[in-house]
């Protein structure tokens, strides 16, 4: 158990590394060089992407025919993204549940969940289509089917989820030897209240199938702002390669070995960008525009939010 929750850090030795070993001049020398129109262009992308994403929740949250208003919904997000930005995984993304009111934990926690869910699920699929769509360098040999393999077992994971018996028999264990006495019953509440709010959701096809519509819509358009912080590095790079590289570069991110990806995300750049014949300094310096306009800008409104409105449930 100390092991991991050590883990974090080795994300966080990795940045340290990776920013120690290489030319840490040539990286600021690249960045202070990047075209202010194109990445402030980019910056305006990021608020349009984060609406989207505020929008597609609200959706989702709309199976439980409770009124939720768009502004509140993207406050939640805002905030979520914060916590998120600051654990693991982004597993403290799960926060945005408590601004949900008039809804349950458990429920608030599933939209939430299948939110995750949806956005894991288009970037594998994006990842793999364009991977045989675009026949670039990277989309050779074992990595095509490492990300094959790494979706058929993320589909079959999401079905046995569906089932609640399953994961009962599951997470008994569990439950009984990490969950303290007093917190069973609450927990067990939670669970069931979960599922109940799964079986609501699903059943709403609708809006199930416009989630996902603006899920795909708004990572393709991701993958495009990406492409254009690319093109303000003077970067040699098609948008169909980004679309090859950037989904498996963003979901490392849900592997709890850093914070918000630091250290992973560049490991992983440097290596994609390798294949096209671009710098570790350049792949660094697009690593580092990335945290700061994606992450850094979003972080800091939700902080600024989540003081002004503490979590409550």
């Amino acid at each position: 158990m100390k092991i991991l929750k050590l883990l974090p850090i080795a994300g966080l030795l990795l940045f340290i590394y990776i920013i120690s070993y290489f030319n840490l001049a040539s990286v600021i020398s690249t960045i202070l060089k990047a075209d202010i129109v194109l990445l402030l262009i980019g910056l305006a992308m990021v608020a349009f992407i984060t609406l989207l994403k505020a929008v597609k929740w609200k959706v989702i949250i709309a199976a439980y025919d409770v009124s939720f208003p768009l502004r509140d919904a993207l406050m939640a997000w805002l905030v979520g993204f914060f916590i998120g930005f600051i654990t693991p995984g982004r597993v403290g993304d799960l926060g945005r549940s408590y601004y949900l009111r008039g809804v349950s934990i458990g429920k608030s926690l599933t939209t939430v969940v299948i939110d995750r869910f949806m956005d894991i699920l288009v970037l594998l699929i994006i990842a793999v289509l364009s991977m045989f769509l675009f026949l670039l360098p990277v989309s050779s040999g074992s990595f095509g089917i490492m990300l094959v393999l790494i979706l058929v077992v993320f589909l079959v994971a999401a079905m046995l989820a569906t089932r609640k018996g399953t994961i009962r028999c599951v997470a008994r264990p569990f439950f009984r030897r990490v969950v303290p006495e007093k917190y069973k019953l609450k927990a067990a509440f939670i669970f069931e209240d979960f599922y109940a709010g799964l079986g609501s959701i699903l059943k709403d096809r609708k809006s199930v199938a416009l989630a996902l519509a603006i899920t795909v819509f708004y990572w393709f358009f991701s993958v495009f702002q990406y492409f254009i912080i690319a093109l303000a590095l003077g970067m040699n790079v098609t948008y169909g390669f980004m679309l090859i590289i950037m989904p498996v570069v963003i979901l490392l991110e849900v592997i709890p070995i850093s914070f918000s990806g630091l250290g992973t995300r560049e490991a992983a750049l440097i290596a994609f960008m390798s294949l096209v014949g671009i710098a570790a300094e350049t792949a660094i310096s697009f690593s580092l525009l990335l945290f700061f306009l994606n992450y850094i800008t979003i972080a800091a409104v939700g902080f600024i939010l989540w003081t002004a409105r503490p979590m409550k449930k």
